[in-house]
């Protein structure tokens, strides 16, 4: 990953942004693209995937007034997709090459909604793949370990 101090202080604030005015539309925000990678150039965009509930029900205008202030302020340019959640899992399954992209290249900047609840902004943080295979493989020794149990316990043919 490849963003300055500046950088990473707009994202939190952005993400911030997006969760005062669609505290219930917000599903993800993604990083992706050179920035993610970290083979951004000086004059590279921070490539952002929004994924939404429902993207009719977003006005990308109160977005992009974040965006241009971005820009004006710090110099900053966001570059900003929008799509339902169930339409870019659908690109995920037909492979479209922008899909295929963001999966390989991404970096999911923690849930607006979590920041949020939990009220912590200094826990905003990015979650690799590795920690995400880590959880995940974590998750599935616990599920293979209450499986076990739950044969020796009940026998196998119980369940």
């Amino acid at each position: 990953m490849n963003l300055s101090k500046v950088e990473k202080e707009v994202l939190r604030q952005f993400v911030a942004y997006l969760n005062d005015i669609y505290p219930k539309q917000i599903r993800s925000v993604i990083l992706y693209g050179s920035k993610a990678r970290g083979d951004a150039r000086p004059d590279s965009d921070i490539d952002i995937l929004l994924l939404v509930n429902d993207r009719h029900k977003i006005d990308r205008d109160k977005i992009y007034d974040f965006i241009v202030d971005a820009d004006l302020e710090h110099g900053i340019d966001i570059s900003l997709n929008i799509y339902n959640a169930e339409e870019f899992n659908r690109m995920v399954t037909w492979q479209a090459p922008f899909a295929a992209n963001v999966v390989r290249d991404s970096k999911i900047l923690k849930s607006a909604r979590d920041l949020r609840e939990a009220g912590d902004y200094d826990d905003f943080y990015l979650v690799t793949k590795e920690e995400a295979q880590l959880a995940i493989d974590n998750a599935e020794k616990f599920i293979k370990g209450v499986k076990e149990f739950l044969d020796a316990y009940y026998g196998p043919k119980n369940l």
